[in-house]
């Protein structure tokens, strides 16, 4: 998360709020005072209370989640009407990331965390509706979530190095597969997100991400990640079929961190690296790189000149500007014929 000099870290706690009472999603009230100019009229007595805890949102995932989320102190939270954003008044979170309202006006209000404090890093998630309606007496409890923005693959394949995001997709491969590296698919767009801690992520699964965009061979990933697991085999993986020319190209770019299928794929070349060994392999259409992992169980001396793998798997990682190689995930997809 970009730092922010006013969010401090509390240990996260179970605990209600308190004198509040959430608010649920369909609570709206058939009160109101007029808002034309902003004023409270003098005959509507302030006797209602709101009262609120604002978090670190850390997994994006809009809910507290008291084991995960740190509360956040120091931020400035209005309380505005409605219709004309007119503040009526302004509180600081303690240090337990708390605020308090008293003597609230029955109004058409609406909830703000200030911009100011969010900066462009951050975006403020409320649990409970942030525009509502006071009647007399009420006692209303909010819960703010304050974070890194969601982001869409495609919007985050087009934003500048050093933005602080969430992503959310279907992941490629195991955590271990790429050493910490994930990648993801959404709507046919296709993200890597890298120095993921261990984590138990596998094909399939629905995940949201963090991390902080960054620039690899001219494509943008997200470094310092995080994985959270939304479902489990939420759906199963496909490759995308193409020609070993297309998988050196990566589709001109638009399939950087894609999981490709190649098919009658001759193998021209072979050379030993770190971690493994490198195959070259063309289909007829030209040629690719294959980096064949340890991990993978592939050896080298299964491997020969002239071989045609039926199926070639992988994920496709930039190895030079405009140049892609397939990393196979497996044995699976990248096992030698038997003759």
């Amino acid at each position: 998360m970009t730092s922010n000099a006013r969010i401090t870290g509390s240990p996260a706690v179970s605990r209600p709020l308190g004198r509040s009472t959430l608010v649920a999603a369909a609570l709206f009230f058939g009160f109101s005072c007029s808002e034309d100019t902003g004023v409270v009229p003098p005959s509507v007595d302030g006797t209602a209370r709101i009262t609120g805890l604002v978090y670190l949102d850390e997994n994006g995932s809009g809910i507290f989640e008291s084991e995960l989320d740190d509360l956040v102190a120091g931020a400035l939270v209005s309380l505005r009407f409605a219709a004309s954003g007119v503040v009526i008044t302004d509180a600081t979170t303690d240090s337990q990331g708390e605020f308090d309202f008293a003597a609230v006006p029955v109004a058409t209000l609406r909830l703000a965390v200030d911009e100011a404090f969010l900066a462009d890093s951050l975006v403020a998630r409320f649990e409970q509706p942030d525009t509502f309606s006071v009647a007399p007496g009420d006692s209303l409890g909010f819960l703010v979530g304050v974070g890194a923005p969601e982001r869409t693959i495609s919007e985050i394949r087009t934003l500048p190095p050093g933005e602080q995001v969430f992503a959310s997709g279907i992941a490629l491969n195991d955590w271990a597969d790429l050493d910490g590296a994930l990648h993801l698919e959404n709507g046919g767009a296709y993200l890597r997100v890298t120095d993921v801690p261990s984590v138990g992520i596998g094909p399939g699964d629905s995940v949201r991400v963090s991390g902080r965009t960054a620039l690899l061979e001219s494509e943008i990933i997200l470094v310092d990640g995080q994985a959270f697991t939304v479902d489990q085999d939420a759906r199963p993986v496909t490759a995308l079929a193409v020609t070993t020319n297309d998988a050196q190209e990566a589709g001109g770019g638009g399939l950087d961190a894609a999981l490709v299928e190649m098919s009658q794929v001759q193998v021209m070349d072979t050379a030993t690296v770190a971690d493994g060994f490198v195959m070259v392999g063309n289909d007829g259409s030209g040629d690719v790189s294959i980096r064949i992992r340890e991990s993978t169980g592939v050896e080298l001396a299964e491997v020969s000149l002239g071989q045609v793998f039926p199926v070639v798997r992988g994920l496709l990682v930039p190895a030079a500007p405009g140049v892609w190689e397939v990393v196979p995930r497996s044995r699976d997809d990248a096992d030698p014929p038997s003759s």
